[in-house]
């Protein structure tokens, strides 16, 4: 059962021979009828502060529930957005390296169809100058043979000459 400040105060008590003064209760009943009244408006007023506290408190726990979730989504953020930009590094450097090795697959290529083009050249270069030895050692032997059908036909010549002089001789 709930008491009231009014309760106390309007309490009656059943009158018996040698009771207490009436007067004395009645003013001990009024007494503690407003020292209740103050404990209960005290706490009325204390139970009005907690509600209000309560709510505050159950304001800072959403603000920080609400901070909380704000910074796991910032959190969230930062790691996608760092495997993100891994993910890109490692594309990225996937992709250089795959050029690179096209690029040295290309030079390799270009390398080895230089070094064909020069040994076809030195083989070219080779056979010219055996073509070349060739047509000079033929021109060479040309002019040899030019040189001993002059020598021949001076000697011829000569000897031509000397049975022509010889005869002569024997004419005279």
């Amino acid at each position: 059962m709930q008491i009231t400040p009014r309760d106390i105060k309007e309490m009656q008590f059943n009158m018996k021979l040698r009771g207490y003064d009436p007067e004395e209760v009645k003013n001990f009943l009024d007494m503690v009828s407003s020292e209740f009244e103050k404990v209960v408006m005290e706490n009325n007023n204390l139970k009005n502060k907690v509600q209000r506290l309560e709510n505050e408190l159950d304001d800072y726990r959403n603000k920080d529930e609400k901070l909380d979730k704000v910074l796991m989504s910032a959190q969230n953020f930062a790691e996608n957005e760092k495997n993100r930009v891994e993910k890109e590094i490692e594309m990225k450097y996937k992709e250089a390296n795959l050029n690179i090795q096209e690029m040295m697959q290309e030079a390799r290529e270009k390398r080895s169809k230089l070094e064909t083009e020069i040994e076809k050249l030195k083989y070219k270069k080779k056979r010219m100058i055996k073509e070349y030895e060739n047509f000079l050692e033929k021109q060479n032997d040309f002019l040899q043979e030019l040189k001993d059908d002059i020598e021949e036909k001076n000697l011829n010549k000569k000897e031509n000459e000397e049975e022509i002089t010889g005869e002569d001789k024997n004419y005279e």
